[in-house]
């Protein structure tokens, strides 16, 4: 971040736990849109949040409007990122430069900022990396944005857009401190971005979780007369049967579901081999990425138990009767306990937990306090975890059960550098093991280089 001075002057909020609803408010990222003679309207916009698998969508939907034989410039803004911060502004899949990327913001966004500044109006760094892709996608022409909700929807800095199209891929628990405590507040927050005569796709979602969310999410289309596409009630929740996906999980066909549905829409420039041939090509860095094999390496930003349910899933599946290994750590404001009973149904040989470099960091000490509570208190879990599995990721459950029927306890480690902890759990691996490298994308983010530079 240091290669971006400006951003660094800019309050972070993804760096934060402690802030609340009441700082969120459009309206200093609506006076910058202004300033700036709104380049969003330059481009067709699809508008996508949700509580999962948002990231994902985007990319599939970027991938599948490439392939249109119009030949369509595709801009992408997705976040966070893995690695470098250009990989949150993307056109046609290739990342905007340093360079560029700061002349954007030093020349265009900096002087309006300052100029806001004077008269008590401040940005944060969000809004600005925001306005910034904006004003990027409008200079190089794009034909279309496919724009991620950072956060929530209603406040989040993307919503002063004007999109053709909106898509709320799921609803859970997060972010409970600004969006809400209950299933329904938040689906508020992400309804917050349906827009008046637009169309809205919303994505496949456990039926007691619909129950609740639902008519809160079709009573606010309908008041903004926005027709609603359901997964489960207007299309299936599976994609194309035999479809080849780029990104690996059943979960993944949730969201391909979510993508073809929503290329109806462009149908008059998209057709069925475009919408195939984006989704074999669409990937994602962190998504269950295998980055080594033999052993095999998995880096998974799952960083709440519905994504780390869905891994699970994957994972078993794929790797029956291997010995898994694990490298976690989170963010104290995730539902890490929850997470990490998901994990342990996996039987794992290694647990190995770490911290990396934010101060929104759990502990790794506590982390590891309350797996050894868990081993001792909560062995009557084990007959129930394949249906929590199942009811977290939104899909089969694991009939074997307990991956090798097994007791065994995991040995556990504390290791609070992130680049040691990586070291100890590579020592431990056989070739036929497995590491899974999860919990947040702050600890992608101390990993990726460590493998690049393996190449």
């Amino acid at each position: 971040m240091n290669r971006y001075p400006f951003l660094n002057q800019l309050q972070n909020r993804e760096l934060k736990t402690d802030y609340s609803a009441g700082e969120l408010s459009l309206r200093s990222v609506a006076e910058l849109q202004r300033r700036l003679d709104y380049p969003d309207r330059a481009y067709h916009v699809i508008h996508i949040t949700g509580s999962k698998g948002k990231g994902s969508v985007a990319m599939m939907f970027s991938s599948v409007l490439q392939e249109a034989e119009a030949g369509l410039c595709v801009g992408l803004y997705t976040s966070p990122h893995v690695v470098s911060l250009e990989e949150r502004i993307q056109i046609n899949g290739e990342f905007i430069s340093e360079t560029r990327l700061n002349e954007i913001l030093e020349e265009k966004i900096r002087p309006e900022v300052e100029k806001m500044a004077n008269s008590g109006k401040l940005v944060s760094f969000f809004e600005a990396l925001t306005l910034a892709a904006f004003v990027y996608f409008a200079e190089e022409k794009c034909d279309f944005a496919v724009i991620e909700a950072g956060m929530g929807g209603r406040m989040d800095a993307t919503n002063i857009c004007r999109p053709c199209l909106t898509v709320i891929t799921n609803i859970s628990l997060e972010h409970t401190a600004q969006l809400g405590t209950t299933l329904e507040a938040v689906a508020r927050e992400k309804a917050g971005i349906i827009k008046r005569d637009t169309p809205l796709i919303v994505g496949d979602m456990p039926t007691e979780t619909l129950k609740k969310v639902g008519p809160i999410i079709h009573g606010i289309a309908q008041s903004r007369r926005a027709p609603d596409c359901w997964a489960g009630i207007h299309f299936p929740c599976a994609t194309f049967p035999g479809v080849e996906l780029g990104m690996p999980g059943e979960h993944q066909r949730k969201n391909a579901a979510i993508v073809a549905k929503s290329a109806d829409l462009f149908r008059n420039f998209l057709t069925i081999e475009n919408v195939w041939d984006g989704l074999k090509k669409a990937r994602l860095p962190g998504r269950l990425e295998c980055v080594r094999t033999a052993p095999d390496v998995i880096l998974d930003a799952a960083h709440n138990p519905e994504s780390v349910g869905a891994s699970v899933l994957w994972l078993t599946e794929t790797y029956l009767n291997r010995p898994i290994h694990i490298l976690f750590a989170c963010a104290q404001d995730k539902n890490w306990r929850k997470m990490l009973d998901m994990l342990l149904q996996m039987n794992p040989e290694r647990i190995i937990f770490t911290e990396f470099s934010a101060s929104r960091v759990e502990s790794c000490e506590k982390l590891a306090e309350f797996v050894r509570k868990w081993g001792k208190e909560n062995d009557e879990l084990h007959e129930n975890r394949n249906d929590e599995l199942k009811d977290e990721a939104g899909g089969n459950g694991n009939e074997n059960g307990n991956r090798n029927g097994s007791d065994r306890k995991a040995e556990i480690l504390t290791i609070s550098d992130p680049r040691k902890a990586l070291k100890v759990a590579e020592e431990g691996l056989t070739p036929d093991s497995v590491l899974l490298v999860t919990g947040s994308f702050f600890l992608l983010r101390e990993m990726v280089p460590y493998f690049r530079e393996k190449k």
